[in-house]
């Protein structure tokens, strides 16, 4: 089972990731603005077409990587077939089916 987290480091926890999301709405609007004052269109479009592609970035392969591991904690610590890690962290049953067969496959062991 989870390791359980009092009340209180669970507050904490969330909110320490709302200031960060905080911080990173803040840190947009400020780019943002740079880019905005860009005089010349072209080299605006360039720098915002950097900037896209970084949070993209961040998005796609940092944040989802962030997210699998929470994902690989669940399914390590609670060993929950696939239909049922589907329901638990609401992804379709081939999403979670993968999950599964990845923990299988680093186990040398037959999936669930």
């Amino acid at each position: 089972m989870l390791k359980a987290m009092t009340d209180r480091q669970q507050a904490d926890a969330e909110e320490q990731v709302a200031h960060a999301l905080a911080e990173i709405r803040r840190i947009y609007q400020q780019a943002a603005m740079a880019i905005t004052g860009i005089d010349d269109p072209q080299a605006a479009f360039e720098c915002a077409d950097a900037f896209a592609e970084e949070l993209r970035r961040l998005y796609e392969q940092d944040a989802a990587e962030l997210r699998n591991q929470q994902v690989d904690r669940i399914w390590a610590e609670e060993r929950f077939v696939a239909a049922a890690l589907a329901r638990r962290i609401n992804v379709t049953k081939q999403r979670a089916s993968k999950i599964v067969n990845r923990h299988a496959e680093q186990a040398g062991k037959e999936p669930t």
